[in-house]
């Protein structure tokens, strides 16, 4: 009896060890967080390869014994700077850090704008006073798809030489000269051998940043005396019949009046297509039968059409993405899937 209460505590004793050992070590894995480890500049050699060399760096840091450091590299950079992103522990953190190649290592963070509205997050009206004291003397520098010299933008009438602090060259390559407005200029990688813009962006850009006012310059695309005072977020709203109200996003012209129509999604709306189909309104899904007069259910955004042909009332489309506002041909909204939880 004693010899057989030996063998089950011996038994119950190892699985209890092996059992906290493999809570332990998946605690240990789930236990990380990305981080940027920044290298510096590329290295000159050729045949450097850095997908090879920042496996290698993970390799000799990684602590976990379910998964090789492959699992854990998210991006390896290659082109700017050399560098990688990894999911890492703060022992691991440390341990890239103290190698003597490593520049930083730093948490990866999201931002997020903190406003769409500029001009009224920094307090400015929409007609300021301009002070020439404190905007002269000010260099800009710009790196776009270049610039196009003959512009409005860039004409030096009334320009002075450069600010003695400039310590540029004008090297802007063929067809390009400078004046007393664009004082310097530099291509990079460009076929055409020159800083002339081909494009526009670049052209756009600088003259945003530090053009001339031009006199009865207009938008192109966008209606007069409106542009500044549209809302740079559009929002849907959906009240629903329990007195919840969601937020999507949507360019609708249409009114419903605030009148309650039915809702029916789109699974139960569909005797032709699988359950995955019909959940998506997928084209020749939806029974007009069944959709005629109300607002139609979609998992996806591309069921706009197939709502449209069907009939119905008006679409509702659970979607990943969030301010993305979509002009629809009837009344219709998307809804970020999380504010539908």
């Amino acid at each position: 009896m004693a010899k057989h209460g030996a063998l089950l505590f011996s038994y119950f004793f190892t699985t209890v060890i092996l059992t906290m050992s493999f809570y332990m070590s998946k605690a240990i894995d789930e236990d990380r967080k990305v981080h940027i480890v920044y290298l510096g500049s590329l290295p000159d050699n050729k045949v450097y390869s850095p997908l090879s060399h920042h496996l290698g760096m993970l390799e000799r840091v990684v602590d976990s014994k379910s998964y090789s450091a492959a699992n854990f590299l998210t991006r390896s950079y290659k082109r700017s700077f050399s560098g990688f992103a990894a999911n890492i522990t703060d022992r691991e953190r440390e341990r890239l850090a103290n190698m003597k190649e490593v520049v930083s290592v730093f948490p990866s963070t999201t931002f997020r704008p903190q406003t769409t509205r500029s001009w009224d997050f920094i307090g400015l009206d929409e007609k300021i006073q301009r002070n020439a004291s404190i905007e002269s003397d000010t260099i800009i520098g710009v790196i776009d798809s270049g610039i196009w010299p003959e512009s409005e933008s860039f004409r030096d009438d009334g320009f002075g030489p450069p600010p003695k602090k400039w310590k540029g060259a004008c090297a802007g390559g063929k067809n390009f000269t400078c004046n007393k407005k664009i004082i310097g200029a530099r291509f990079y990688g460009s076929s055409s051998e020159s800083a002339r813009d081909e494009g526009g962006h670049g052209t756009h850009t600088a003259s945003t940043a530090a053009g001339n006012a031009v006199k009865d310059v207009s938008f192109y695309g966008l209606a007069q005396a409106a542009a500044s005072t549209t809302d740079r977020r559009i929002i849907d709203k959906v009240a629903l019949g329990n007195g919840t109200t969601l937020v999507g996003a949507s360019v609708n012209s249409f009114t419903l009046n605030g009148t309650s129509f039915p809702l029916i999604y789109g699974k139960d709306a569909s005797s032709l297509c699988s359950e995955s189909s019909a959940r998506k309104c997928v084209d020749g899904c939806l029974d007009s039968d069944l959709v005629k007069g109300k607002i139609v259910l979609c998992d996806m955004a591309f069921g706009v059409d197939e709502s449209y042909r069907s009939g119905a009332l008006g679409s509702i489309f659970r979607v990943d993405w969030d301010d993305d506002s979509q002009i629809f041909a009837l009344p219709a909204t998307t809804l970020n899937n999380k504010s539908m939880m």
